[in-house]
């Protein structure tokens, strides 16, 4: 037997080490008895990272997972600003089911039956070849609906020789003694009735500063022109983009074709024109 021994130390040795080897390696399980708080535990960084859970056997939350009152508050605030995705609709009503919520919900700047005072700068494009003209104006619009507004314009005329006009009154080169340039029957002030449509809505965020409410609108209008010769019938239409930012303030951009005739040494003509403004208003 002390032979046999003898003869298989080495190899025996080799096997035991093997074994303690593995056994210290082997991994410890987690304790399956006692209480339940280490399970939680366990879970507490998956609900905290946000991610969702399975159902619970508290009472239910509108949706599955856990959500936190900062989670919440969040999430409605950006669904209030501007407007959300579809996820972001079925999560909110979820949250109140009994409410009615539309993706682009309607406007916060009430328009029905109110009033909008706005001063305008204009700037007319084409026209006279002779003459620049620039203008101070004034507008008083009812908005009868979000959807139907009314108006009157009054605009104060400002003009001034293109360069064109003045090359042919003090270059020599063109002329001996120069020439008078047929602008004698210049625009001096304007008076509008417009009615305005705004068929689009929607939202834009301006660099995580506020939401502004947007209006695309359609306008057209008719009135006379004061003329340095006496007075025309004219007409407008074009489009625009308005503003509501408060309650209280607006800010419109328009972009208008308008036409009238205008007396010249030939004869009359009709003068068309393309007139772009600002408006920065006050509902009231």
């Amino acid at each position: 037997m002390k032979a046999v021994l003898q003869k298989f130390k080495y190899p025996l040795l080799v096997l035991v080490l093997l074994a303690v080897t593995a056994t210290e390696a082997q991994p410890k399980s987690a304790p399956t008895s006692g209480s339940s708080s280490g399970a939680a535990t366990l879970q507490a960084p998956e609900q905290e990272s946000g991610q969702e859970s399975g159902p619970s056997s508290g009472p239910s939350s509108g949706f599955s997972g856990v959500r936190t009152t900062k989670q919440k508050a969040q999430m409605l605030n950006d669904f209030d600003a501007l407007g959300g995705n579809r996820v972001l609709l079925e999560k909110a009503q979820a949250l109140s089911p009994e409410t009615t919520v539309l993706v682009v919900q309607n406007r916060q700047v009430s328009r029905r039956r109110r009033f909008e005072l706005a001063p305008e700068y204009a700037n007319v494009v084409g026209g006279d070849p002779y003459v620049k003209t620039q203008s101070l104006g004034m507008n008083l619009h009812f908005h009868i609906t979000p959807h139907w507004s009314v108006g009157l314009k009054y605009v104060y005329a400002m003009n001034e020789l293109r360069p064109e006009g003045e090359a042919l009154i003090y270059d020599r080169q063109l002329t001996k003694d120069g020439l008078v340039p047929d602008v004698m029957d210049y625009l001096k002030s304007e008076t509008l009735a417009v009615l305005n449509w705004y068929p689009l809505y929607g939202k834009v965020n301006l660099y995580d500063l506020g939401v502004a409410h947007f209006d695309i609108y359609a306008v057209v209008g008719g009135g006379y022109v004061d003329l340095a010769k006496g007075r025309s019938n004219t007409y407008t239409g074009g489009a625009g983009v308005g503003f509501w930012f408060v309650p209280h303030y607006t800010l419109r951009t328009e972009l208008r074709y308008q036409t009238y005739d205008q007396q010249i040494y030939s004869g009359k003509r009709a003068l068309q024109t393309t007139v772009l403004n600002i408006q920065a208003g006050y509902l009231f």
